[in-house]
């Protein structure tokens, strides 16, 4: 998979330095530079550093699982399976991003699997990076962009602030769980769950980029079906805006035969992941909830509502940029709506395409302000709220800095899952477990190795320990 994408952002970024031949503003045009790919990719680097990939700074309690997972692929024979009392049960989860690290692991040994984990992640960021940075014209411009996207949230100080005000609960480490949902930051993301934020992002960035009639409508589509095998969630908030995408071109009268076959070709090659991903999901449950009007219009006031007022005033007047905007607000507005599971991941994951599209939106509306000084004022009121959002991710950082790397997990997927900080005891395992007869026969497999719970600590000392 890691393969396939990157030879398609590699072809699709020397395809589009072939057509800035012809293009009227040639810096505006102009495919990232090796210099600038170094640059982003030690930038990315640092992101993942922090977020404690590679084990030199803490991780946050997410890598309990994660760590598990990356490990039983590295230490034991494929395919293998979980007993649960008297039930046989497949790991079913999106395992993209572990699959070449957990080779490397086998082959290497299991601390190589997570520097593996660490230099895959960062190549795809700096990747992303670099094709987001072919939407800004100037240095300038992209520097700017860099840092607004990085630190991208909502304003969650103030809404944690109110709850301060209104319980008395002390300010956490983790900030942005005061709402009745949430809108994770960019850096959260990246900390956190990796996965869904390179498969999110992508997304965004390839919308963005056909809008801009940089990439076919075929370019868009073809790597949609390979996130799968990263982030099924992810790719659903991909989706209303390759539907946006797809209508627009037809109405246009521009569909071409490669924006059916593209997508096709990879789609069958992700045919098997797709069957192995929907093997028992109807066990997990997704449904429309209510929810209470005071607490979801603060929410979306803090986290939505005025920086896509602020872009919509700001930005450019054209028809493309302002339907974007309406669609980004349409989904984080009703995105809250809809739970899958037992917690919120459904609206902290599949918003992450539509968030990462406002952050680019919000940097293009001060490029406009930047050179029309009309516009000063609110750049000016813009610009301090995203300084608010920014403490989210300075929140993240410093967590990072002042715990002691993460230990290493030395526990299988069916234990760790019992021991993890933030899940219940009574915890559906419906997330990450399959029950092998629910797999499609043409795929089931007949498993080598299977694994049961086992009684040691998963890890020996706290996770979360002071460096000072």
């Amino acid at each position: 998979m890691g393969i396939l994408l990157v030879g398609f952002m590699s072809w699709s970024m020397t395809r589009m330095q072939q057509l800035s031949h012809s293009h009227a503003d040639m810096e505006a045009s102009q495919a990232p530079t090796w210099r600038r790919m170094f640059l982003l990719a030690l930038v990315a680097l640092a992101i993942f550093i922090l977020g404690g990939e590679g084990r030199f700074f803490y991780a946050s309690p997410d890598w309990q699982v994660r760590d598990s997972v990356l490990r039983d692929l590295a230490v034991y024979r494929w395919p293998f399976a979980y007993r649960f009392d008297n039930h046989i049960e497949l790991l079913r989860a999106p395992l993209g991003m572990y699959l070449l690290p957990a080779i490397v692991g086998k082959a290497f040994g299991l601390a190589t699997a997570d520097l593996a984990l660490l230099i895959q992640n960062s190549l795809f960021l700096t990747l992303i990076f670099g094709l987001g940075s072919m939407l800004f014209t100037t240095s300038h411009a992209r520097a700017r962009a860099l840092v607004i996207v990085i630190f991208f949230s909502g304003m969650d100080v103030i809404g944690q602030w109110l709850q301060w005000h209104a319980n008395g609960h002390p300010f956490p480490d983790h900030i942005e769980q005061w709402g009745i949902t949430q809108y994770s930051s960019h850096i959260t993301q990246a900390f956190w769950v990796p996965m869904h934020a390179l498969s999110g992002w992508l997304g965004g960035v390839l919308f963005l980029l056909w809008r801009e009639k940089r990439i076919s409508l075929g370019q868009m589509y073809a790597p949609v079906p390979l996130l799968m095998l990263m982030s099924p969630l992810a790719v659903m908030g991909i989706l209303p805006f390759a539907a946006y995408a797809g209508i627009v071109t037809l109405w246009k009268r521009e569909l071409r035969v490669n924006d059916v076959l593209l997508p096709a070709i990879t789609t069958l090659l992700t045919l098997p992941a797709i069957l192995y991903l929907g093997a028992g999901s109807g066990e997990v449950g997704l449904r429309i909830i209510s929810l209470p009007p005071l607490p979801y219009m603060l929410f979306e006031l803090l986290e939505v509502i005025p920086f896509v007022a602020g872009a919509a005033l700001i930005g450019s007047p054209s028809t493309g940029e302002r339907a974007t905007l309406l669609l980004v607000a349409a989904c984080l507005l009703l995105m809250p709506f809809v739970q899958l599971g037992e917690g919120t991941d459904f609206t902290m994951r599949t918003s992450i395409p539509a968030l990462a599209i406002l952050a680019v939106q919000i940097s293009r509306a001060f490029d406009r302000a930047a050179t029309d000084r009309t516009f000063r004022r609110p750049a000016i009121i813009m610009a301090g709220m995203l300084l608010l959002g920014s403490v989210t991710g300075m929140v993240e950082i410093a967590r990072a800095a002042m715990n002691k790397p993460s230990p290493q997990v030395h526990c299988n997927m069916a234990t760790s899952i019992y021991q993890v900080a933030y899940l219940r005891q009574s915890s559906s395992r419906a997330t990450y477990f399959a029950a092998l007869d629910d797999v499609p026969g043409v795929i089931r497999p007949q498993p080598s190795t299977i694994l049961s719970h086992e009684t040691a600590r998963c890890w020996d000392r706290p996770w979360q320990a002071r460096r000072f």
